[in-house]
């Protein structure tokens, strides 16, 4: 019986701690259409950080510039964001 409570604590704490690790993607929305700037957002859990948050923005910003025929990109700005945690990215496109 012990042994049956320690592995639950265990599995429990794991999903806790992996789910506190991601970072989810949101759709970009289009800021200006003339400069072809987007803004990305990136929701970052309880122990990831802008490392991870990084990551998976430069994850999502390389699949939306191939899928619209941009070449090139330039961060403009990053702000952390503390309710809901998380990052905002203003992505410049090129062709």
């Amino acid at each position: 019986m012990k042994t049956l409570k320690m592995q639950l604590i265990i599995l429990t704490l794991a999903f806790c701690i992996t789910g506190c690790t991601t970072a989810m993607y949101f759709d970009p929305s289009l800021v200006d259409a003339q400069k072809h700037q987007y803004e990305f957002y990136i929701k970052t859990g309880g122990f990831s950080g802008p490392d991870t948050a990084d990551q998976r923005a430069m994850q999502e910003i390389n699949k939306f510039m191939v899928a619209n025929g941009y070449s090139k990109f330039k961060i403009i700005h990053r702000i952390y964001k503390f309710i809901p945690s998380g990052f905002d990215y203003l992505v410049e496109f090129s062709k």
